[in-house]
């Protein structure tokens, strides 16, 4: 019988300790939703470009005398970069040169002694036609009277028509060298080609010496010295030594977060401790149909001595400033996309709250929708989550 009573001691004292266990509040790690003014960012490789990059090549073929720049080199606007040999251009320049004057003494001559020549030959055979004329005239009457035959009047008809040819052939000349007369044109034309064949022998000469046309960098180099260069042959390749943009393909779906004049801050893989400003300048109006993406293009004021063209950048873009972001801890949010939601202790029980969620950054997350500054979040940590309606106490409130 004591028995009995003992045990049925203990089981009643078994029923009032589960019981106790299972009505006492739940204790739960929370802290507090806070607010915070953000910058909103969007994060983007890309490259950087020189401003102008220029295959230095010839126009003409020539064996390479000198080549002045190395690779890496930077080299001051002016600076020599490549020679070639300037024997063979420079005697085609005597040729030119001779060929000029040859020439001009020509149109010289036929504009001066040969048109005097021609005048006269001509006022000649204008005199002598009008001789014949008359002799024939003279002739006419005599016949007409019978005081001449047929033979001599016919003898002097052939005179005037022997007369009248060669006038023709006079006035021809005479024509010909005068200033618009075929003569006179092929040979100023003949002149003309050879001042331009002179023309070109000088260009060839002086482009027998390539000059850089701003302060560049050499990025490749690709011939040595004794080499023949063929017209059109890629012979050095520079780049603008100080100015750059940077490009980056921006994701459609991104697109209205980029405006012109926006501001970011750029860091490269090599440097990623150095970051320097740059701002957006130019954004492309079409979309590659392949990638999605858009072109955009980033001016920098102030280029870093250790940038270098074709570099790999990380280009952090200022998108939007958010006042009064509400703030939780990544940890705190279960599910995504429409099945997001949080645990939030309310009087002391715990309930479940549906939230939209935003980006995510540095541990954190920003909601939307669904809590209100100053609630308390459950963040379970390495525990179950706690059921929605239990009653719980907080262990610990903090700043989220």
């Amino acid at each position: 019988m004591q028995k009995k009573i003992i045990a049925a001691f203990v089981a009643v004292v078994l029923a009032g300790g589960i019981w106790y266990l299972s009505s006492r509040p739940a204790t739960v790690a929370v802290c507090r939703v806070e607010t915070k003014d953000l910058n909103r960012r969007l994060v983007v490789m890309g490259r950087v470009t020189p401003q102008a990059t220029i295959n230095v090549a010839t126009t003409f073929p020539g064996r390479v005398k000198e080549v002045a720049a190395q690779e890496n080199e930077t080299v001051a606007k002016g600076s020599l970069l490549i020679a070639l040999d300037e024997k063979e251009l420079q005697a085609n320049l005597k040729i030119a040169e001779a060929a000029v004057s040859q020439s001009r003494a020509k149109l010289e001559q036929i504009g001066g002694t040969e048109a005097r020549v021609a005048e006269e030959a001509l006022n000649d055979a204008k005199n002598k036609l009008s001789d014949a004329q008359k002799n024939f005239e003279r002739d006419k009457q005599l016949f007409d009277k019978q005081a001449l035959s047929q033979s001599e009047l016919q003898r002097t008809e052939l005179a005037v028509k022997t007369a009248q040819s060669q006038y023709d052939i006079a006035a021809t000349r005479e024509r010909s060298i005068t200033k618009g007369g075929n003569d006179y044109n092929l040979a100023r034309a003949s002149l003309e080609q050879a001042m331009a064949n002179r023309d070109l022998a000088r260009q060839r000469l002086t482009d027998a010496r390539i000059y850089a046309p701003f302060e560049a960098t050499v990025l490749t180099r690709s011939v040595e010295p004794g080499a023949v260069a063929q017209p059109g042959q890629t012979l050095m390749v520079v780049a603008a030594a100080k100015e750059c943009y940077l490009a980056a393909d921006i994701e459609e779906r991104n697109l209205g977060m980029v405006t012109e004049g926006q501001k970011a801050l750029v860091s490269t893989e090599s440097f990623p401790d150095r970051r320097f400003d740059a701002t957006v300048y130019q954004i492309a109006r079409t979309v590659d149909p392949q990638r999605g993406t858009v072109r955009v293009k980033l001016a920098v004021a102030e280029k870093p001595e250790y940038l270098r063209a074709d570099m790999t950048v990380s280009i952090d873009l200022d998108v939007e400033k958010i006042t009064s972001a509400l703030l939780v801890p990544a940890a705190a949010v279960t599910g995504d996309g429409k099945e997001a939601s949080v645990l939030v202790l309310n009087d002391g029980r715990i309930e479940k709250r549906p939230v939209v969620a935003a980006e995510k950054e540095n541990g954190k997350v920003r909601i939307v929708e669904g809590v209100n500054p100053g609630d308390l979040v459950i963040v379970p940590g390495d525990k179950e989550p706690p059921a929605a309606g239990m009653k719980a106490v907080a262990e610990q409130t903090g700043g989220c």
